[in-house]
């Protein structure tokens, strides 16, 4: 029986983290750009120049294909100095709160997109809604996915697992996620 809360697996989301990784978002250019989330398409722009945004075109009915109009939506973005002070972290500014975000979610019929922060009804993550007997194995499931991702990371790059006798920050990531599933599996079987 579903209880109507939403979860950040469900919520359509723009992480700002991909875009960069994915070079939608790139300092000094303006790019354009097609995201396809949840099966819609979304068409953007995205300005890394002076004032840096993005703008989104988008048309908030579910109906597809729809004759009604699409709405624009403009996001500022913000670079805040890193704290180990190389480079700088990108932000979105959300536009119901003005606060800084990493992710900007739609959902619960939401015309604009929002942080997490900016909705009435919150925004789960899938192990806060998780029945008691589930809760482990969902841990085990997300940290497993972790871990398959980080593992071929390091099939593809080629990472060095030791450096100078220790273990290199990557190695001791994995090492760290793999102990996590190990108890997670625990767990969730005793």
């Amino acid at each position: 029986m579903s209880t109507g809360a939403v979860t950040t697996n469900e919520a359509q989301k723009i992480e700002i983290g991909l875009l960069l990784k994915n070079k939608v978002i790139e300092k000094g250019r303006r790019k354009q750009a097609c995201l396809s989330l949840n099966g819609r398409k979304i068409d953007l722009v995205a300005d890394y120049r002076d004032k840096p945004y993005l703008l989104l075109l988008h048309n908030h009915t579910d109906s597809y294909p729809t004759k009604k109009p699409h709405y624009e939506q403009r996001i500022n973005l913000v670079a805040i100095p890193s704290n180990i002070g190389r480079g700088e972290i990108l932000y979105f500014v959300c536009p119901a709160t003005g606060n800084r975000c990493r992710i900007l979610y739609r959902c619960y019929g939401s015309k604009i997109w929002k942080s997490m922060a900016a909705y009435k009804r919150r925004i789960y993550y899938p192990s806060q809604i998780c029945s008691k007997k589930d809760y482990w194995t969902t841990l085990y499931l997300e940290t497993e996915s972790k871990v398959s991702r980080l593992l071929e990371r390091k099939e593809s790059q080629r990472e060095q697992a030791t450096y100078k006798g220790n273990l290199t920050k990557f190695n001791q990531r994995l090492k760290k996620e793999m102990d996590k599933l190990e108890y997670f599996d625990k767990m969730r079987n005793g």
